[in-house]
């Protein structure tokens, strides 16, 4: 099983303490206090393939399946979320997407998803043409 860390540049600023230092523990603490977390958190991702499959599993803790849009164009999935949260105050909206690109020889008419707990598992399986094969030395 494959990890990938990904992190968005966006809410990691360049340079900083990070940049002298490294990343250390106290990075999350200044970048929440500047304003650079703010709550936008890229959701966990965990990339991993089998014999026979891709696996894409995401953490959208909170998100309900219905805000959930999935789109696999040739070897890119493409994942977006959209929620509306109201409070007292009026409304805020919030929104979260990322592109994945997959290897060639991925069966699009056999993909798969499933949202339980807080966690989205797709499964793309490989086409027969793109599974390795034994071959007999004779």
């Amino acid at each position: 099983m494959k990890l990938i860390r990904y992190e968005n540049p966006q809410i990691r600023p360049s340079g900083g303490w990070s940049g002298l230092l490294g990343p250390s523990v106290f990075d999350d603490f200044f970048n929440d206090f500047w304003g650079y977390g703010s709550g936008q958190r890229q959701p966990a991702v965990e990339l991993s393939e089998d014999d026979t499959a891709y696996h894409v599993r995401i953490e959208l803790p909170g998100v309900k399946k219905d805000a959930i849009e999935l789109e696999l164009d040739d070897s890119t999935l493409s994942v977006a979320t959209r929620s509306l949260q109201k409070t007292e105050s009026g409304s805020s909206s919030q929104s979260w997407s990322r592109a994945f690109t997959l290897p060639s020889g991925v069966d699009p008419g056999k993909a798969s998803a499933r949202h339980e707990d807080g966690v989205l598992t797709v499964t793309l399986p490989k086409s027969e043409s793109s599974k390795s094969r034994r071959i007999k030395v004779s």
